[in-house]
Formats: structure tokens, C-alpha cells, sequence
């Protein structure tokens, strides 16, 4: 005997398969490589999303189209490799105006207007579906190394404070520490104990009368600092005239200083 239901309930479940699929649909579309640009301050309206598309248009950046989302603009691409070329280029046109400006890599849903409409969006997949999350850090050198001139010269006060060696002044600028002592006398003194202490310091006294040395940075290791993209300090222990006690590094550049 076959089973025979109401019509209603064929119906109904034809029904449900049908806006099952419809609000399925989206992730069949997949996504758009595109380049989100917000600002800081301002809102994004609509006269400043017109300027960004005529500074696309005018510097000839391809890309496939210009839309506002929400406060933000989103300009999509046809593959990645045309919205990686265009990063940086629309980030420098951008910032050379108003540096409030921000422009990331996002990935834009490509559903169709007619989908959306009906509130038909994609399933947003997390970090551990996607592979993670990758970061681009940029270091700014010339800072970094400043900042390490700076621990540096920190190191060498507590050090000669400790050591009872007397100085009238420990100053550190951009490429060098200066340390003015009392005498010749205690700066001889003090080149002894700080050849001791810090065997990666070069250190070479001035001309006699002159009670002045400095510490500068040089190029030979500068490439390295580069090529780490970060500074990295190291603290070790050493033993030192038969009592342990923490060994103070040379700071956090890996750049070979020379102590005149």
C-alpha cells in the first residue's frame, strides 16, 4: 500500500527546499579581492567616494568597481595580484593628502543585488577555516636604532654608578653616546672596567688632555639590523672577579659600536 500524504505537506517541503537554496546561493558566488579605505576622523560619504573613484580612474589603477559600504569605501579587484599592485600605490596617493586615511586587504563578498536585497548573505568563515591570520610589521629603523643608542647609554650609567666611576655626563643622540668624565684620570679608569664588561664595545680613548669618549654606531652591522626587522637584546650571566652578577649586553642593536 503506498503512503499517501496531504498535499499541504508536499507543498510546504518543496517550500522550505526552495528558500533553503535561495539564501544557500551566496556562498556559490564566492568573493572579490578588494581594498577597504576608512578614515580616521570623517565619515566616507558620497562626495568623497566620487573623488576616490576619479583618483583610481586618473592614475589609471584598474580595478572592477567603487562602492560605499557603510562608512567605508571598498574597491574591488579581478584577482589578488592586481589588488596587491594597487595597495600600495592607492595607500601613498591617499596618505599623501590627509594621513588619516587607512587602506587594508579584505576580501569582498560577491553575491548578487538581487540576492542581497533579500538579506541573502554568505557564511563568513573564521581564522581557523581561513589559514590564520597574517600580519606585515614594518620597523622603522631609524627610531629602533635611536631607542637602542638610548638603552645603551641607560646601561652604561647604572653600570659606572655601580662601579663607583665617576663621570659628569652620559648623552645619546641618533649615532653615538658621548660620557664626560672628571678627569683623564677616570676615564682611563673607566675604559678598563667597561673593556671588562662589555667585550662587544670597541673603545679607543681621545687624545691626552681631553676627558671626553663617545660611543658610535657603525655601518658595518646595519645591514643585519635591516635584515632581523626587529631588536632583539640579550641578557646572559657571567661570572665577574670570582662574584656572579648579571652580564650587561651591549644594548639591543646588533650594530658594532666604537667608544671614543
Amino acid at each position: 500500500m503506498v503512503n499517501r500524504y496531504a498535499p499541504w505537506r508536499y507543498f510546504l517541503l518543496a517550500l522550505v527546499i526552495v528558500i533553503g537554496a535561495v539564501y544557500a546561493a551566496p556562498n556559490l558566488y564566492g568573493e572579490d579581492p578588494a581594498l577597504q579605505i576608512s578614515h580616521r576622523v570623517n565619515l566616507i560619504d558620497e562626495s568623497e567616494l566620487n573623488n576616490i573613484r576619479s583618483l583610481l580612474e586618473t592614475e589609471g589603477i584598474e580595478h572592477r568597481s567603487v562602492e560605499l559600504d557603510g562608512n567605508n569605501v571598498l574597491v574591488r579587484f579581478d584577482s589578488e595580484d592586481a589588488q596587491l599592485r594597487a595597495a600600495s600605490r592607492v595607500r601613498d596617493l591617499l596618505q599623501a593628502s590627509d594621513t588619516r586615511y587607512g587602506v587594508a586587504l579584505n576580501l569582498a563578498p560577491a553575491t548578487p543585488d538581487w540576492l542581497t536585497s533579500l538579506n541573502a548573505l554568505p557564511m563568513y568563515l573564521g581564522l581557523d577555516l581561513r589559514g590564520g591570520v597574517h600580519f606585515l610589521m614594518e620597523v622603522d629603523m631609524d627610531a629602533a636604532i635611536e631607542k637602542s643608542m638610548e638603552r645603551a647609554a641607560g646601561e652604561l650609567r647604572s653600570f659606572m654608578r655601580e662601579e663607583k666611576i665617576r663621570y659628569k655626563a652620559v648623552q645619546a643622540n641618533k649615532t653615538s653616546i658621548s660620557v664626560r668624565f672628571t678627569s683623564q684620570e677616570d676615564r682611563d679608569s673607566a675604559r678598563q672596567k667597561l673593556e671588562d664588561e662589555y667585550r662587544d664595545f670597541e673603545f679607543d680613548a681621545q687624545e691626552p688632555g681631553q676627558r671626553t669618549g663617545r660611543c658610535r654606531a657603525g655601518d658595518s652591522a646595519a645591514g643585519r639590523l635591516k635584515g632581523r626587522g626587529a631588536v632583539a637584546r640579550r641578557a646572559g650571566h657571567r661570572a665577574r672577579q670570582g662574584n656572579p652578577r648579571r652580564h650587561r649586553d651591549s644594548g639591543v642593536s646588533p650594530r658594532a659600536r666604537q667608544f671614543r
